[in-house]
């Protein structure tokens, strides 16, 4: 743990009863276990559990300690638990830590503590793990007095868990499709092409996460994951190209081509607003060149996206299998062959050698989504 962060964390306005090491903070229980007992022995609390426990959605009651220790968690909750790795923390505020840090976990604590606030707490709790994808929750905490004296800070609270994560993405894509769809209107010749980019674009992926780990430390399951449906993207912005050009019959000459290469600025200013910066990248970058021979910035080596060096992999090698009005299709091995040679020009070295170790993997996906 850094050393600022190692001071927010000392610096922190309530007591959390935290020793701090280098590896992160530590927890240490407090919770009275005579309280404890009587508390989960309360006619109205071991009712509430026994509720709890027959709804399918997280929930888990905390006390009112200062690090919020667990006193029940549904099955559910511990399910959810365990799939970030928080199913040994006894605290909800270990497992705030580990996810969100000191200052998320002082603000939760401040409003739970506040009788103005109605000793209530609602906000956003992002679960992270690089081999999991990212859970995102609706968090709600409650008060419960089972001894009904309202007027002062309760006992112990009631934690719901709402599961955004699907919704979330759906509206995320729900608008990337209601684009996709316009720009294909106008440029739908490539037929299944954007649909197969996405699919390599995920092979690859999924490659650099398996083979070398250590060495694309930002390659997770959320990242496979995105770039698997994001990677349509990549042309959005061909919706500002003249039609005269996008449906040429023959090869664009140099003045189209100046018209043709601002395609990857107006794709991403369209995808500007856009929540997840992969979408942007891709589309500004998906044409620039590891060497930094490519467009539109000349950028260079790691200066490109990693997101973007993969697309532009996959892009090439659909381009070089595909049939134009001014081109034959490659073969599975020449394509593989000319991507080999423009190792460390035009792709990532790195991206080039997962490439090598999937290629039959590309060739199938060609195959099962072939132009119609």
């Amino acid at each position: 743990m850094g050393s600022e962060e190692e001071k927010d964390l000392l610096d922190l306005d309530i007591d959390l009863d935290i020793d701090v090491v280098d590896g992160g903070p530590i927890f240490a229980p407090n919770v009275d276990l005579a309280e404890r007992a009587r508390i989960l022995g309360d006619p109205a609390i071991a009712g509430m559990i026994h509720s709890f426990a027959a709804i399918p959605e997280p929930i888990a009651i905390i006390d009112n300690s200062t690090t919020l220790e667990f006193l029940y968690k549904n099955d559910t909750c511990k399910a959810l638990l365990t799939r970030y790795h928080a199913s040994e923390l006894v605290s909800f505020a270990a497992a705030i830590w580990q996810q969100m840090g000191s200052q998320a976990l002082t603000v939760i604590k401040q409003s739970l503590a506040d009788p103005t606030a109605g000793f209530v707490w609602k906000g956003d709790i992002i679960f992270r793990r690089r081999d999991k994808l990212t859970l995102d929750l609706k968090a709600h905490i409650f008060p419960l007095w089972p001894d009904g004296a309202q007027h002062k800070r309760p006992p112990v609270y009631s934690v719901y868990f709402d599961d955004v994560t699907t919704d979330r993405h759906g509206y995320q894509r729900l608008y990337l499709e209601a684009l996709l769809e316009a720009s294909l209107l106008k440029d739908n010749e490539t037929g299944r092409h954007v649909q197969r980019v996405n699919f390599y674009s995920r092979r690859l992926a999924l490659a650099l996460y398996e083979i070398a780990p250590e060495k694309w430390p930002e390659v997770d399951r959320d990242f496979i994951e995105d770039i698997g449906w994001i990677a349509a993207m990549h042309d959005i912005g061909k919706i500002g190209v003249p039609e005269r050009i996008i449906h040429k019959n023959g090869r664009l000459d140099e003045t189209e081509w100046v018209e043709m290469r601002e395609h990857p600025i107006t794709g991403a200013l369209i995808l500007a607003s856009y929540p997840n910066r992969m979408a942007q990248d891709i589309a500004r970058s998906h044409h620039e060149r590891w060497n930094g021979s490519g467009y539109p910035f000349n950028l260079l080596e790691d200066a490109i996206p990693l997101s973007a060096r993969i697309v532009a992999l996959a892009d090439v090698y659909d381009a070089l299998r595909a049939r134009r009005p001014y081109k034959e299709p490659m073969s599975h091995e020449t394509a593989c062959a000319v991507i080999e040679r423009e190792s460390g020009s035009h792709f990532d070295p790195g991206i080039v050698d997962a490439f090598k170790k999937v290629s039959t993997d590309f060739a199938a996906i060609h195959i099962a989504n072939a132009d119609e």
